[in-house]
């Protein structure tokens, strides 16, 4: 037999192999990290927090990675309500659990990651609510809770310290509202629809999604905005330093959330 021939006839197979070992070396340096997929979680499940609620905590206690980009994720959500205090309304803490739950990454148009799958937690898994005792102090307390948060990276903030055990107007007071344009939300059955929003100006005024001008004032010992003129004269909102969270008629529980 030509020796050339058994020559390439080693060579052609090997040539495959090493493509083959590239592509699958390709494809495991593209495999996410159990951080990534924990950060882009937690960022998916702070924009679906309820309405009326100021605080979400996302507390992982074990998270596997399989095959592909899927992983197993057995986590707990705590979301707390501030409620509104001068109404004797404390609000409510409401805890959640999944176990083992899947979730998959995938890439989005521009290289980065989106997450997908189950992000509410139904009665089956354990979800209950607990009344607040007082101003400021959750029911369910977060060092209560086992499991850490997702951890900071490139462009992630940092999650919060839990402000729920503060007592309102004092460590947890704003002196100001931020002068600038609110987005404005509200959830039915988990899924977000937009509002009409509005612009907070200087000197107490600020202009509705009409184009109407009006004033407000602001308390910072309860943290509380009431309107006056324009479309949302006599609204009232609990501000906690970034979101402005609108109460209902009554002031029993906030409703509308603006960023």
């Amino acid at each position: 037999m030509n020796k050339n021939v058994i020559r390439f006839g080693f060579v052609i197979p090997l040539s495959l192999f090493a493509i083959a070992c590239s592509s699958v070396l390709a494809i495991a340096a593209d495999a996410p990290s159990v951080d990534i997929l924990k950060q882009e979680l937690d960022q998916k499940l702070q924009t679906l927090r309820p309405v009326g609620f100021t605080e979400r905590n996302v507390l992982f206690q074990e998270v596997r990675a399989g095959t592909g980009h899927w992983f197993q994720v057995t986590m707990t959500i705590r979301d707390y309500g501030p409620g509104y205090p001068p109404n004797q309304y404390y609000g409510e803490t409401c805890v959640g659990h999944m176990e083992k739950e899947p979730f998959e990454l995938i890439r989005d148009p521009f290289g980065g990651w989106q997450v997908q799958g189950r992000m509410t937690v139904t009665m089956d898994g354990g979800h209950q609510c607990k009344p607040n005792p007082s101003a400021g102090v959750s029911s369910i307390p977060l060092a209560s809770l086992t499991g850490s948060p997702a951890p900071s990276g490139p462009g992630t903030p940092a999650a919060p310290a839990g402000t729920g055990n503060k007592p309102a107007g004092k460590d947890g007071a704003h002196g100001s509202v931020t002068a600038k344009s609110y987005d404005c939300v509200f959830s039915i059955d988990a899924t977000l629809q937009t509002v009409p929003g509005f612009t907070i100006k200087a000197g107490g005024r600020y202009m509705d999604a009409e184009g109407k001008n009006g004033t407000y004032t602001f308390d910072p010992a309860q943290s509380l905005i009431t309107f006056h003129g324009g479309s949302m004269d006599g609204n009232a909102a609990h501000y906690d330093g970034r979101v402005i969270h609108i109460y209902n008629e009554k002031r029993t529980r906030t409703v509308i959330d603006c960023d």
